[in-house]
């Protein structure tokens, strides 16, 4: 299983295509408030990819933090900024550009 918490409809479509050619069971969220009502419901070991700006001026790096400190640990930062402005985020494993990071045929 890994999650993605993003807004932008192609980039969850390209995500989902990629997801199921690799046989990845994605869990996709669009805000932090439908994530963090399902947030008991998902493993702690399970890979989440954030986006840095979701709707309503929330950002992906915050919620990333939160989840972070109830013991989600698998945390990246899939967006077009450059690493180094994210780098006074320690719970961030990696930031990674939006493409998914499954490999399929």
């Amino acid at each position: 299983m890994a999650v993605l918490i993003e807004n932008d409809e192609l980039v969850i479509r390209s995500w989902q295509l990629k997801a199921r050619e690799a046989g990845v069971n994605l869990q996709v969220f669009r805000d932090g408030k439908s994530l963090l009502q399902a947030l008991p419901r998902l493993p702690k070991d399970a890979p989440f990819y954030f986006d840095s700006h979701l709707s309503n001026q929330e950002k992906g790096e915050e919620l990333a933090q939160k989840i972070y400190e109830m013991g989600y640990k698998s945390i990246c930062l899939v967006t077009g900024y450059p690493p180094d402005r994210f780098s006074h985020c320690h719970w961030i494993q990696s930031v990674l550009p939006k493409d998914p990071p499954w490999k399929t045929k």
